[in-house]
């Protein structure tokens, strides 16, 4: 049985940020690049997982102010449909 809970945490931080860096092993394959990372959601908010996507990728992460910018967008989305606007247009 697992005696460090912390371990299998970090584990798993470590597993996502290898399975992200994988996809961008692909994008660099078809000729995109990268300069910085931005990271959103529930995880962005964690620095240590920054850190470790940071160190994976050799680039630096930035955190912008609203982490939740999915959410974010999918609600100015629907503010701009219910006012029969397009979303360019509502932003």
């Amino acid at each position: 049985m697992l005696q460090n809970y912390g371990l299998m945490y970090r584990a798993a931080l470590e597993g996502t940020t290898f399975s992200l860096f994988a996809g961008m092993n692909r994008i660099k394959e078809l000729g995109l690049t990268a300069e910085e990372l931005i990271v959103v959601g529930g995880g962005a908010k964690n620095d240590l997982w920054c850190q470790i996507i940071a160190d994976c990728f050799g680039l630096p992460v930035r955190q912008p102010a609203e982490t939740e910018s999915a959410a974010l967008g999918a609600a100015l989305q629907a503010a701009a449909v219910h006012q029969g606007r397009t979303c360019a247009g509502h932003v």
